[in-house]
């Protein structure tokens, strides 16, 4: 069952008015007032529509996930993508969870950093790139705390890169 409660914030958050969210899903407003006060269930199809107007999830939407910002599942999704493929490279390579307090995204950074400094990957200039690229472009609903913990892995990764090349030391 949708949670209205969570519509109408995300909504008024967004400034959309019943009527303009009404438009982008091709509904009526009242079918927006009937969405927010749990009167009425959207079908799935707008549900999706909902979930990507308003940018989220259909998972938060519909209560089963208290993490709202989809910026924080996709910057998780590349990293553990990115822990993956590094495991995969080095099937050796053992690695615990990470150990600490801090939100999920934040023991990913740590088990991605650790993987970084063990694998040497830090010195392929490409690699390095894009993956600094990618936690650059921050979508804007992560939040703050690891908003400041990216901001800390890719600071990390720029002082280790540029000390490498500083070293004479050629990779």
């Amino acid at each position: 069952m949708l949670r209205g409660d969570r519509l109408r914030k995300l909504r008024k958050k967004k400034g959309y008015s019943q009527e303009s969210l009404a438009h982008i899903l091709g509904v009526t407003r009242q079918n927006i007032s009937a969405y927010e006060l749990g009167e009425a269930d959207p079908p799935v199809s707008k549900l999706i529509l909902l979930a990507r107007a308003l940018g989220t999830t259909t998972d938060y939407l519909l209560g089963l996930d208290d993490v709202k910002e989809k910026g924080r599942k996709i910057v998780e999704s590349f990293l553990e993508s990115q822990i993956d493929e590094l495991r995969k490279k080095y099937p050796d390579l053992i690695i615990g969870a990470a150990h600490g307090k801090g939100t999920h995204t934040q023991k990913l950074i740590y088990a991605f950093l650790t993987l970084l400094d063990i694998t040497g990957e830090i010195r392929d200039d490409t690699y390095m790139r894009t993956v600094v690229d990618i936690l650059s472009d921050l979508p804007e609903d992560i939040t703050e705390m690891d908003r400041k913990a990216i901001s800390a892995l890719t600071k990390y990764i720029s002082q280790k890169r540029s000390n490498e090349n500083t070293s004479g030391i050629n990779y």
